[in-house]
Formats: structure tokens, sequence, C-alpha cells
């Protein structure tokens, strides 16, 4: 919605209104921040653009603001913006944090960690590794921006022990995204695509590469 230089405004659903601060954008820039080891803070303008979409956790609920006193020209006040985290042991840690495997296709959030030779090793919090090859960046001659959360795909099972295999979502060569699923390598918490097959009452129905179908309320969408 609005990108500042230490905060990132956020659209929710129901009109609510979301606030990430800086030190919220990661893990690493959170511990970097910490310990005092960055000379210059990153800005937030340079690694965001309005319209992104994003994965966020509600860090707390704010507390309500007094309502102004009835009279002309006074009205409600508008509910205070949501404290909001992008850090990824926040969003998806919890899910990956069992080890359990990742099927080809999933889409999954990672954080550059370092870059190498051949590519960048990315965290995806929890303790979980990914490895983007080069040649899946939006440009082969600049790494992927640090700090700030990347949506990718996994280009092939996962293996326990060992980085993900990754690519951009971002570079549009993310293959392997539309892969077959199943009930067995879902796992909770982790983002996967589908189209919508129909509109309900109350949602939408879905289908997934698998073959079969899903549902998702009117008040998840």
């Amino acid at each position: 919605k609005e990108v500042h230089s230490t905060r990132a405004i956020v659209s929710m659903p129901d009109g609510l209104t979301g606030v990430v601060e800086r030190h919220e954008l990661s893990d690493e820039l959170h511990a970097a921040i910490s310990s005092g080891e960055l000379a210059h803070l990153p800005d937030l303008r340079k690694l965001f653009i309005p319209g992104e979409v994003l994965s966020a956790a509600v860090l707390n609920r704010p507390k309500p603001r007094a309502e102004a006193a009835a009279g002309p020209g006074r009205g409600r006040h508008p509910p205070p913006a949501v404290p909001l985290s992008l850090r990824l042991s926040a969003v998806q840690g919890a899910a990956l944090a069992g080890g359990a495997p990742m099927p080809k296709g999933c889409l999954v959030w990672g954080v550059v960690e370092s870059v190498q030779e051949y590519g960048a090793v990315l965290s995806l919090g929890g303790g979980a590794k990914g490895f983007l090859h080069k040649s899946h960046w939006s440009s082969p001659a600049k790494p992927p921006p640090r700090y700030r959360p990347l949506l990718c795909a996994t280009l092939a099972p996962s293996s326990l022990g060992l980085p993900t295999q990754l690519g951009s979502v971002a570079s549009r060569k993310a293959i392997g995204v539309n892969a077959p699923l199943g009930f067995d390598n879902l796992v909770p918490g982790l983002l996967v695509r589908a189209l919508v097959a129909g509109v309900l009452a109350d949602g939408v129905r879905v289908t997934f590469g698998g073959g079969f179908e899903g549902s998702i309320p009117a008040h998840s969408l």
C-alpha cells in the first residue's frame, strides 16, 4: 500500500491496515540491527514497491483507540494499524521446523543468507535452507536483494539435511510450480498454487495440480 524508509503500510482483509517496521523485515535484519553490525540501515523504499503481495504474521492485537465524542464533523477513529512481521521464523518457520519434505512445486518464502559463485543460499525459517541458482535470479549478473523475503518455488522434492533447490517466482523461471500435489505431501503452512474452479456462497472452490479440489472460505480470501 505504502512504502517508507523505515516501515511499510500493508492493506489487510476487512479494511484493516497493517504496519511492518524495518526490524521485522527478516530474521537476518533483526539480528543485524540488534547486534549493531550495520553501519547503514536499509531503506525499505529500495526493497519494496507498492502493490506487492506479502505473507505476514500478526505480532499482537492493537489496543482500540478511544472513539471520538459525538458531534458535528466528528466521527469514529479508524482502527489502529496491526503490527506485522515478515520474519520467516514467524511466517513459516513452524511448518518447516519438523523437517518434513517439501514436494516439487511448493511456494515458499526465502531470505538471502549468503551469495556464492553459482547462486545464493536462502534461509527459509525453522532452520531450513534453500539454494537459488543464479540462472533463476531476476538478473543473472545481480544477486537478489538481502534482508527482504523472496517468493520461490521448489524445483525438486527436498532432501533431509540438504538445501532445497529453488526457482524465483519473480524471475518467471520457477519451473514446476504446477507439479502434482497429494494429501501425503501437503505440509501445513506452505504456500501452494491453485486455480479457482468456482465461486461459492461463502468462498471459492479451487483445484490443485494433483487432481483434487479444495475450498477457501470467504474470511480467508
